[in-house]
């Protein structure tokens, strides 16, 4: 596993700045401005994560253009979208920043997002990813992508899964995952998939030595789940043409699907392959339900991940 270069305190000195801009200015409601000091905050902490950016005068176009895309990963929508560059645009402009950033247009804001791609991994695809990770010697790896596919986890919550939360999800059938900003939310366990999974991992936790509280892939220690994360990132831009189906672009069914496989992919392909599971049982409110499960505040996000039915392969 490759070590990261350690980054300064950028996210703290970025809404530092945030903070000194609010402070000095009246334009805008109170709830305008705390709605916009909330986006660009966010936009903070991405621009720390990913440019280890210090001075928020500093952002430019490649900047907001990587948030964007980042976030229609996500699936935010374009409504939410053209809010949040409102609220960053506000107070880039009260920062002292001289470069022009992109408008609503350059960003194709201006068109619906939803439905355009389906971005579900094929079942084959993920069985072939396992498999290369093992090969690789990259337990880890064949680790995220289960647990992506079957509970619908992004990276960063796989690099925080412990010891101890696969046990309870044996115990009481429920993974509990820790998400963004520390928001915790329980994911059912169902299938006899996940149940066959969970017991593997444990018995991996047992012959590791791990105590409850030790994360099942990242090293317990103050840098180690930014490592794992930046490392599981790596693995699959390098490693993704070994697994990615010769089929997957093809049209036969009037849906294409994208051309590069991501990690976020294996949620929509859990969050296809829960709705049918849930529609199967007769339930109702099926895109409440998932949402839940994706950890979602908002069902229009999933509507963008169910678009699409996954055929198994």
């Amino acid at each position: 596993m490759k070590p990261i270069k350690r980054k300064s305190n950028a996210a703290g000195n970025l809404t530092a700045q945030l903070d000194a801009i609010r402070s000095r200015t009246n334009e805008k409601s109170y709830g305008s401005r705390d709605r916009y000091y909330e986006a660009a905050k966010r936009f903070c902490d991405f621009l720390a994560d990913e440019f280890n950016l210090q001075k928020f005068a500093n952002v430019r176009g490649k900047h907001i253009r990587a948030y964007v895309e980042h976030l229609k990963a996500e699936g935010t929508a374009p409504s939410t979208l053209r809010t949040d560059l409102s609220g960053i645009r506000f107070f880039y402009e009260r920062s002292g920043g001289k470069n022009r950033l992109p408008d609503n247009r350059a960003l194709a804001l201006g068109q619906r997002t939803t439905g355009a791609y389906n971005r579900a991994w094929l079942p084959v695809e993920i069985r072939a990813a396992a498999s290369a990770a093992k090969a690789m010697g990259r337990t880890d790896a064949g680790i995220a992508v289960r647990l992506c596919a079957l509970f619908g986890l992004r990276i960063e919550e796989c690099a925080k899964v412990r010891a101890e939360h696969l046990t309870d999800a044996l115990r009481y059938g429920e993974l509990a995952v820790i998400g963004k900003g520390g928001q915790k939310r329980a994911v059912p366990v169902e299938t006899k998939e996940q149940k066959a999974v969970l017991r593997n991992l444990c018995a991996y936790a047992r012959k590791k030595g791990l105590q409850p509280g030790d994360y099942l892939i990242s090293r317990t220690d103050k840098h180690g789940v930014k490592r794992e994360i930046m490392s599981l990132k790596n693995w699959m831009t390098n490693n993704r043409g070994k697994f990615t189906a010769p089929k997957r672009t093809a049209r036969g069914d009037g849906k294409p699907r994208v051309k590069n496989i991501t990690w976020h992919g294996l949620r929509h392909y859990y969050a296809q392959q829960t709705a049918r599971l849930l529609k199967a049982r007769g339930v109702k409110d099926v895109k409440r339900q998932v949402s839940e499960r994706l950890g979602h505040h908002r069902e229009e996000v999933t509507r963008i991940y169910l678009d699409y039915e996954t055929k198994e392969e």
